[in-house]
């Protein structure tokens, strides 16, 4: 795990929830207020709310990422900047409803580029995406970890990545074609390029078939306050003083069983 990801140890619970395959299945996270700590912590009681948790990237679900900023943790849906290569999520949560962007783009892609002269490279790419903002990573597992996704923008037709690897730069411009991307990668100086195709496997996960998931909000401290910002579920009380958030950061489950 990261080390912006160290301190939110993970508890496999299953509650009367399925759980599949190691790599994907859900766990249960408690709040930690203290501001120099991660906002979430082992608990073997009394989580505060389930969530995927996975070497796995789901198709369509948003990875949470624990984010340091001068001392204290907060919960991010991008890495720190610098930091996507090596830096895993600590959880994975469902969009919002009217994020279809978001589900359309969140998981790992399998590329497959063809260059001019016919043959043909197979890579992966790890992606999140936000406010049209696309971050992420390549396959760590393979000589591609090298490159590095520099920047990228997504809308509901085009998917773009600007790519470094090593001292080439890249560009990738896609558009949606039913679930895949289809486009053509170019590198900068304009000496390659070739067609491009990104699709997503389907990857079997235990999630609660019968419970609704749950918005899960940032809350703000009142101003001038030292306190951390804090986590709730949509029908969790706001203190006295603080502000929610107008949009929830995912969509989790609730601690208990159906």
């Amino acid at each position: 795990m990261s080390a912006a990801g160290a301190g939110l140890c993970l508890l496999m619970l299953a509650g009367g929830f399925p759980l599949l395959a190691d790599d994907c299945s859900l766990a249960g996270f408690a709040r930690n207020d203290a501001a120099a700590e991660a906002p979430f912590v082992v608990s073997t009681n009394r989580p505060a709310f389930r969530a995927v948790h996975g070497s796995a990237w789901v198709p369509g679900m948003v990875p949470v990422f624990a984010v340091e900023k001068s001392g204290v943790w907060e919960l991010r849906r991008h890495p720190g900047r610098g930091q996507e290569d090596f830096t895993d999520p600590i959880f994975f949560g469902l969009p919002a409803v009217d994020e279809s962007v978001t589900a359309s783009v969140a998981g790992r892609w399998e590329i497959q580029a063809t260059r001019s002269d016919g043959s043909r490279l197979h890579l992966a790419v790890e992606l999140s995406e936000h406010h049209g903002r696309v971050a992420g990573r390549f396959d760590q597992t393979t000589d591609y970890r090298f490159a590095q996704i520099a920047g990228g923008t997504a809308t509901a037709e085009r998917l773009e990545l600007d790519v470094k690897y090593i001292n080439d730069e890249y560009r990738l411009l896609t558009e949606r074609s039913g679930d895949r991307w289809l486009g053509r990668w170019m590198r900068r100086d304009g000496t390659e390029g070739g067609e491009l195709e990104l699709h997503r496997n389907a990857v079997p996960c235990g999630v609660p078939a019968k419970a609704a998931p749950v918005a899960l909000f940032e809350v703000r401290p009142p101003a001038g306050s030292s306190s951390p910002r804090r986590y709730l579920l949509a029908d969790d009380p706001v203190p006295a003083g603080w502000t929610r958030e107008e949009r929830p950061l995912v969509r989790v489950w609730r601690a208990t069983s159906p």
